[in-house]
């Protein structure tokens, strides 16, 4: 039977409209996250069943100073407080009016315990450890919500895919999924990336473009590494997340934008507010939820079934490639350092596949692909704090791959060095190091 583990807590905002006058008095509805919508239509965050009320009547924005409310050409006009507002700030004691519908509203904060699930995926995401089941519990409760999340994981751990699975599970999953990676992203073009550009707006500006804000309409905008963005663009993306418009470069007006944002980073994002590297306003805007994924060394148990999976995958590709790992193989993968994580685990199955001259991947297959020669892994150096593979040293662990692909081959070093991806050089060179016995050694093709 599988562990069900603690439940993770987390923190979700709310806020609490109560219908005092109108068809629905009495009703309470809740809305979570920094926008909603109000209208007589279906498809609103806040559905008011009366005739007086526009299909979409209102919009509501949590910004900085409190909560906005704005009108969007409703027919019979948004009161606040008995004052008709094209755009106003609302107080705890307000009284909104649209139509004959008559709210106010309250805050609320509510602590959710959120138990791990018995999925062994969560989108294109996989995992079947504790911490994985945790995660995918907390993300497919935080995709019910419209709040802005941070994803924080290190390098190749999946926070694309983690991103991309909270959108498909979302309201907003029939909407674009736009990334922009503020790592590759040009720091000379990343206002237009974001906010686009009209024509003439900087040189080379020949055409009008939309920006990742504008493209993600109606769905998520995916900002990869947003530590990476630069300083002083950032009061700009604050700007848009609260006030949900944006204005292109070079352009005279706003345009109105409605798109949830998940932020990923490898970074220590509070650390870098700390030291005045980012904008306090900016990270607590965003970090509405911050969700973290666990690497890889701290959920090995999920190395093997990972590895089988992207072997699975490469067959349904490459129906040729092996059918499956040889004894000690997964062994060898759990033993290993990787500080690529799922990424790099999912390169080396892939490169093995491609290598091995057999139906199946053996230790011999994986061990150069896992240790390259001359590339000592985080565990090797002095100032790591992860621990050293299990099951020996990275020296122990290769000498015995090297003793086995030898044997397997007829001690026939070329076809030895070819299927350990290194060169006959090399490979002498190991033989020697580790004094290796080498029957009737044979160079030839």
């Amino acid at each position: 039977m599988r562990s069900r583990g603690s439940a993770a807590t987390i923190r979700i905002g709310s806020i609490v409209w109560t219908v005092v006058e109108g068809p629905q008095k009495g009703a309470e509805l809740k809305v979570e996250g920094d926008h909603a919508t109000l209208g007589s239509a279906d498809d609103n965050t806040i559905a008011l069943f009366d005739p007086t009320v526009s299909r979409h009547h209102a919009e509501i924005l949590s910004v900085g100073e409190g909560l906005l409310v704005r009108d969007l050409g409703s027919r019979n006009g948004t009161f606040l407080d008995g004052t008709r507002v094209k755009e106003a700030f609302l107080t705890p004691a307000s009284r909104l009016r649209c139509g004959s519908t008559t709210l106010t509203f309250c805050e609320q904060t509510d602590d959710l315990a959120v138990g791990p699930t018995d999925e062994e995926s969560f989108g294109d995401l996989l995992g079947r450890s504790l911490a994985m089941r945790q995660l995918f519990g907390v993300m497919r409760r935080v995709a019910l919500t419209e709040m802005t999340v941070i994803l924080w994981g290190e390098t190749g751990c999946g926070k694309e895919l983690a991103a991309r699975a909270i959108h498909e599970a979302s309201r907003r999953s029939g909407g674009p999924f736009v990334v922009l990676d503020g790592a590759t992203v040009d720091r000379e073009l990343v206002s237009s990336e974001l906010f686009g550009h009209e024509v003439g707006a900087f040189t080379g500006a020949a055409t009008a473009r939309a920006g990742a804000f504008e493209q993600a309409q109606g769905g998520t905008l995916f900002i990869d590494e947003i530590g990476e963005l630069p300083l002083e663009l950032q009061p700009k993306l604050l700007r848009v997340l609260e006030r949900r418009e944006v204005k292109r470069l070079g352009g005279t007006s706003t345009l109105k934008v409605d798109c949830r944002v998940i932020a990923a980073t490898h970074r220590d994002l509070p650390g870098m507010v700390r030291a005045a590297a980012f904008r306090q306003d900016l990270y607590y805007r965003l970090a509405q939820v911050v969700v973290r994924i666990p690497p890889l060394r701290d959920r090995v148990d999920d190395i093997p079934f990972l590895a089988l999976r992207f072997l699975e995958a490469i067959r349904r590709e490459s129906p040729g490639t092996p059918e499956r790992f040889a004894p000690g193989a997964l062994d060898l993968l759990s033993a290993s350092d990787l500080p690529g994580n799922a990424r790099e685990l999912k390169n080396i199955v892939e490169r093995a596949a491609m290598l091995a001259t057999s139906s199946e991947i053996g230790r011999a297959d994986l061990a150069a692909l896992s240790f390259p020669t001359g590339t000592p892994g985080p565990a090797s150096s002095a100032d790591s704090r992860d621990p050293a593979p299990r099951g020996g040293s990275l020296e122990e662990i290769e000498r015995e791959a090297i003793e086995e692909a030898l044997a397997k081959h007829g001690y026939h070093r070329g076809k030895t060095a070819s299927a350990l991806g290194i060169s006959d050089t090399t490979l002498r060179e190991k033989i020697r190091r580790y004094g290796l016995r080498v029957p009737g050694a044979r160079d030839g093709g």
